[in-house]
């Protein structure tokens, strides 16, 4: 190709012909083996068209030239399949973190209602917990008064005062 370009650019356009058909048939010969041949087709493609158009060959600088549209259709196209699998995976990668956030903050969510039940469940076991606690100490009192109201009835007041002071008569 650059011995083609050179021969282009010295006006040999017959020497700039030759060499770029030759390196058109090696990279036809090769191509199965090298993975950038497509590229170096679109070079030879090019600057055969350029140079048979030159030379006034314009119906097989036309077909080059429809050869060169053709791979650089394929190279786009494969570019852009490039792009949009990179976008895709991108998307798939957003899209991950984005549900995980979502998932993440279901489980926060969910975490704040158990501690809001935990806590009225806590508050209630309290509450009963106090009721039980003033209702056994309001039954400690009235069997207190019952207990004093009844020795008062049995006793004379003066000894009874005594037994409740002392514990003994």
């Amino acid at each position: 190709i650059g011995e083609g370009e050179l021969a282009f650019r010295q006006k040999n356009l017959p020497g700039a012909e030759s060499s770029y058909r030759e390196v058109l048939a090696i990279i036809k010969e090769k191509s199965s083996s090298r993975a950038d041949y497509k590229i170096e087709l679109r070079e030879a493609y090019e600057g055969l068209s350029t140079v048979l158009s030159s030379l006034g060959n314009y119906r097989e600088a036309f077909e080059y030239q429809t050869l060169l549209t053709a791979i650089k259709d394929s190279l786009h196209d494969s570019d852009n399949k490039k792009t949009m699998e990179l976008k895709n995976a991108n998307f798939i990668y957003v899209r991950n973190i984005y549900d995980k956030k979502i998932e993440l903050k279901e489980q926060e969510r969910t975490l704040a209602e158990n501690r809001f039940y935990i806590a009225v469940f806590a508050s209630a076991v309290l509450l009963i917990i106090l009721f039980l606690i003033y209702f056994l100490y309001r039954t400690v009192v009235k069997e207190r008064k019952r207990s004093e109201d009844l020795l008062l009835n049995i006793l004379p007041s003066e000894t009874a005062k005594e037994l409740k002071s002392k514990g003994q008569v």
